[in-house]
């Protein structure tokens, strides 16, 4: 790996991408570990970390556009979802053959972790969001004898709450499990004050309320999205349709969804879909140039943050909507 004396922050003030884009910066973190399920997340306005299942993790200042430090912490070895809250909590979740938990640290100067608590999950949490004392996530579990995806947990201790009842599948065809649906995304909605799940596929949002209830789904029509047939099989088919990836809520209430292009289309690509503040298409959609990676969320200024996450020296993206 590159030293990280060798890293250096390059900034494009006046670069674009086609579709709307305007790249304020790209920040080198150096090289990543392929084939280690890397992530990364956005905490708070300006902060960026990076992991992996071998629980390297690179935080990344990104009002400073540099790197704060590049660490492993054996106590996140089999990292899976990460998130943070406005308390300056982080949330890992934790997938080990042995147990399943989630480490709660609480955030310093310079991203300093200090270790605060730890509770038991089951199955797993790769999508996770805080809301009010609830943690939300989405991961693959057996509770009892049903399978589920989508959870909530009431905090500080960690107790199992229950799954919220949304109306998404968990068969999907001939298969016992729902990909698209344990592929699927959270976020917090604060106009709304509710949390939001939307499935890869297809494309629609699921608002929730802080008890958990499911109060209301939009369904929005988009233009030129390929969504998977009834009888799909989603394990064999997942990457053939598009998919949701992640979701970003701007200050104004605007949504910005990430969609990837199915393998099935004569070339594959993803693009930005933008929802009003009602959950609704505005009717614009950015074609997201190919290094501009996936979007890990927005900040209270309007940034949006991606993270291009390849062989060689990966990059954290910002960039603004142009319009």
């Amino acid at each position: 790996m590159k030293h990280l004396a060798l890293l250096a922050f390059l900034v494009w003030p006046a670069a674009s991408q086609p579709g709307g884009l305007r790249i304020i910066s790209r920040i080198p973190i150096g090289e990543v570990q392929q084939g280690k399920l890397v992530r990364a997340w956005l905490c708070g306005d300006d902060l960026v970390l990076v992991t992996n299942r071998e629980g390297e993790l690179i935080a990344v200042d990104t009002a400073r556009d540099s790197v704060l430090y590049r660490k492993t912490f054996p106590e996140l070895v089999g990292l899976g979802g990460c998130t943070c809250d406005d308390q300056r909590s982080v949330y890992f979740s934790l997938h080990r053959p042995d147990a399943a938990f989630v480490r709660v640290y609480s955030l310093g100067l310079h991203g300093a972790l200090t270790f605060k608590r730890s509770f038991p999950i089951t199955g797993r949490l790769d999508r996770l969001v805080v809301a009010g004392n609830q943690l939300y996530g989405v991961g693959l579990a057996r509770v009892g004898s049903e399978y589920v995806f989508l959870r909530r947990f009431l905090l500080p201790e960690g107790t199992y709450l229950g799954s919220p009842g949304v109306g998404v599948p968990m068969r999907l065809g001939a298969e016992p499990i729902n990909v698209f649906a344990v592929e699927g995304s959270l976020f917090w909605h604060p106009g709304l004050k509710q949390v939001v799940y939307l499935p890869a596929n297809p494309f629609e949002l699921w608002r929730l309320d802080l008890n958990g209830n499911a109060i209301g789904v939009e369904r929005p029509a988009i233009a030129d999205f390929i969504a998977a047939p009834p009888g799909t099989s989603g394990n064999r088919d997942f990457l053939t349709f598009d998919r949701v990836d992640n979701a970003a809520v701007l200050p104004d209430g605007r949504i910005v969804v990430q969609v990837i292009q199915g393998t099935g289309r004569p070339r594959g690509g993803s693009l930005l879909v933008v929802l009003g503040a009602d959950l609704r298409p505005t009717g614009t959609q950015i074609p997201l140039a190919h290094d501009m990676g996936y979007l890990l969320g927005a900040s209270s200024d309007g940034t949006l943050y991606f993270a291009d996450l390849v062989v060689g020296t990966s990059s954290i993206v910002k960039a603004r909507l142009r319009f």
